[in-house]
């Protein structure tokens, strides 16, 4: 009876019901687990780009201004105290400008070893070395192509001129503002290339590490 029940139409017709729900509700649970896994990955993959872009804007604001304040700090050295109302204004507004490029320098003071460390983590040890080096383990020469030391270079560099004696006409003079004045362009040109080899690293990590394939 059991073998003519199933050859029987009501009986097909329940066979394919039953068949019909169970693959059905096998299909419907892989497609519902293969879309979360999906949208996981990209949950993941979109957090690894945040935080790629947050490295990058941070990084980049205080290198901008720390950088900017110190060429603010030099325009107002080189700018002859004829310009200014009285010989006070401008060693005012030149200690002004060193005390607001100060306070960068603190920021920038505080931030380093969180920066070393996220672009060591994000970008990698081959883009950090491009930004800071310590000097245990390795080479004046090696340090010296390091924003940090280009940042070094500068602040030194137009420091000696905030301290000397304004005398255009003289040779020393002439040589500590060309130095200084090099000093911020070359430290420009630095942050530029530094930039666009961090977000390089960057995209190149968050590619290859993509769990979206």
């Amino acid at each position: 009876m059991i073998k003519d029940f199933f050859n029987s139409s009501l009986g097909l017709l329940l066979i394919g019901f039953l068949l019909t729900t169970v693959c059905g509700t096998i299909i419907n649970n892989f497609y519902n687990r293969a879309t979360w896994e999906r949208e996981k990955r990209f949950e993941l993959l979109k957090r690894s780009l945040d935080r790629n872009d947050k490295l990058l804007e941070d990084i980049s604001v205080t290198m901008s201004t720390r950088a900017m304040k110190l060429l603010r700090v030099f325009w107002a050295i080189e700018t002859s105290p004829g310009a200014y109302k009285t010989p006070d204004e401008r060693k005012h507004i030149v200690a002004e400008r060193w005390e607001e490029y100060g306070k960068s320098v603190v920021d920038w003071n505080e931030h380093l070893r969180v920066y070393i460390t996220k672009i060591n983590y994000l970008a990698g040890p081959e883009t950090a070395r491009l930004f800071y080096i310590s000097e245990e383990g390795s080479t004046k020469e090696e340090r010296a192509e390091t924003v940090y030391t280009f940042f070094q270079r500068a602040h030194y560099a137009v420091k000696e001129l905030k301290d000397a004696p304004f005398e255009p006409h003289s040779e020393k003079w002439t040589i500590m503002r060309k130095a200084a004045e090099r000093s911020i362009q070359e430290l420009y040109k630095k942050i530029d290339v530094f930039l666009y080899n961090l977000y390089v690293a960057l995209d190149s990590r968050a590619r290859s590490d993509s769990p979206i394939k």
